[in-house]
């Protein structure tokens, strides 16, 4: 009795797709079955707690472990730690298929002499499959070694699955090393499914040398792009070099923004001496970040600048930010009153620098005596009017906070 070679092939498919149902989906539903008991069981315990309890908070984070989505347990199998859809998983998940595929068609047409129909499934197909799984494991142990190491960065995708991916660098770019990957096994994969096609009673075909070898060179570049290729941040220089609290400066560097998500931006933040600096809203960019100095932070004459990148890695520079100190007065003694070309003793700290202390009253200069770091003796220029007067420093960093000073006629 012969049977119909196209017969075979549909059918072929069909016991592929349900194992693939059985072996995938089975675990997922069983799962969601499970799921769904523990929520209602963890739901019960935790209505029986009081709110903003710390026990109640536990249970919401167990709660949350079992609503993962039915997607994400589907697609594991072909998306990366970096929740985007893997090039190396991809192709060995192609490549198990194709065989399993052919194996199949084999079983319905079960030919007269196996032997003959498996002779060609050798070291070629050895290669096939088991190159792009020795890729998946290689890639992985090199990424995760280098981005403990801080040699690489890899932001987080949206989970989304997108084919462009597979040709894509985590920036969205394409990447040629990846689109050689997998454009030459693709070749491959219609080159085996084609021979198996015309000649399907004669088994796996035989695939020539070149053609394999047109997977296993790129797949070698691929690890090896993964092994010395790098998009680590660093910071360059900052611009201007001395700012006040409140002021702002930028940050200029490398790799500040690896990710192409949306909202990657918003990601990155910005430290001084450990400190939060408000960000400028719409100045990051993958060489640049500009951002705010906070008011709270102490004066440091080499701060410690840190740029925190999309992909959550930091990258520090010292020497190339000093926050200076403004002057700062000293309130006077309640009740403190100095006539007018009288004198009266300030405190504070200031830094004179080379063009000497500068003290305003009623913004209006006094003459000053035996000035230090911290000290000056102060006459009240004759012209002040009488009453609560304001008392400013000025020095060779900025200008002080006022104090107030009771100036009377004599």
């Amino acid at each position: 009795m012969s049977v119909n070679p196209m017969s075979v092939k549909w059918w072929a498919l069909i016991w592929l797709v349900a194992l693939l149902v059985v072996i995938v989906f089975g675990p997922v539903l069983a799962d969601r079955m499970r799921a769904a008991g523990m929520k209602k069981s963890l739901e019960r315990r935790r209505d029986k707690l009081p709110k903003n309890s710390e026990e109640r908070g536990k249970l919401d984070e167990e709660l949350a472990k079992w609503q993962r989505p039915v997607r994400a347990r589907v697609l594991g199998v072909v998306m990366g730690d970096d929740e985007r859809l893997s090039t190396t998983k991809s192709v060995a998940l192609l490549w198990t298929l194709v065989i399993a595929y052919v194996i199949l068609a084999l079983i319905l047409v079960w030919p007269s002499d196996w032997g003959k129909a498996l002779q060609n499934l050798n070291g070629s197909y050895l290669a096939l499959l088991g190159g792009p799984i020795a890729t998946v494991v290689l890639s992985k142990v090199i990424v995760s070694t280098r981005l403990r190491r801080g040699t690489i960065q890899k932001p987080e995708g949206d989970g989304i699955p997108r084919l462009g991916d597979l040709v894509a660098d985590d920036s969205g770019n394409t990447d040629l090393f990846d689109l050689q990957y997998i454009l030459f096994n693709v070749v491959a994969v219609i080159f085996v499914l084609t021979g198996f096609s015309k000649f399907t009673s004669a088994g796996f075909p035989e695939v020539p040398e070149v053609l394999w070898l047109l997977t296993a060179g790129p797949a070698a570049v691929f690890v090896s792009n993964k092994a010395f290729g790098t998009n680590a941040p660093a910071i360059f220089s900052v611009d201007p070099g001395e700012v006040r609290k409140g002021e702002s400066f930028t940050v200029y560097g490398q790799n500040f923004i690896v990710g192409d998500a949306a909202g990657a931006a918003e990601k990155v933040s910005v430290q001084i001496n450990g400190a939060r600096a408000d960000v400028v809203q719409g100045s990051v960019s993958g060489v640049s970040v500009r951002a705010t100095v906070p008011e709270h932070l102490l004066p440091s004459d080499s701060a410690v600048v840190t740029v925190v990148t999309d992909a959550g890695v930091h990258v520090s520079r010292r020497d190339l930010l000093a926050v200076v100190r403004e002057p700062v007065v000293n309130p006077l003694a309640a009740g403190t009153t100095v006539a007018r070309d009288g004198s009266f003793l300030l405190t504070g700290a200031w830094n004179p620098g080379p063009h000497g202390l500068t003290v305003l009253i009623n913004d209006v200069a006094a003459a000053t005596a035996n000035a230090s770091g911290n000290a000056v003796t102060v006459t009240v220029p004759m012209a002040t009017q009488p009453g609560t007067a304001q008392v400013r420093v000025l020095d060779a960093v900025g200008r002080s906070e006022p104090v107030p000073l009771n100036v009377s006629l004599r």
